[in-house]
């Protein structure tokens, strides 16, 4: 259906900070919350098993789509 994934970009963060991304390919997997789910599900792997504390996503401003995703998962963007 897709992926979900973690970058660690800043090696001077010692692993703190992730950068997370996901992406639904399958057009007929979307709208279902499985984005939803994987992230939730990403997100809680590397929070107790890598120990990030924070996560970084790069979302385009037109990308509704994304944003209430990341909104629903009680994402906090401080550009906002």
């Amino acid at each position: 259906a897709g992926d979900v994934n973690l970058f660690w970009n800043d090696h001077d963060d010692e692993l703190h900070t992730a950068e997370i991304e996901i992406m639904v390919a399958a057009k007929e997997s979307r709208r279902k919350g499985i984005a939803k789910d994987a992230l939730r599900l990403m997100m809680a792997y590397g929070t107790f098993q890598m120990g990030v504390r924070t996560f970084r996503a790069k979302v385009g401003f037109d990308n509704l789509a994304s944003l209430a995703l990341f909104q629903g998962v009680e994402y906090y963007n401080p550009e906002a």
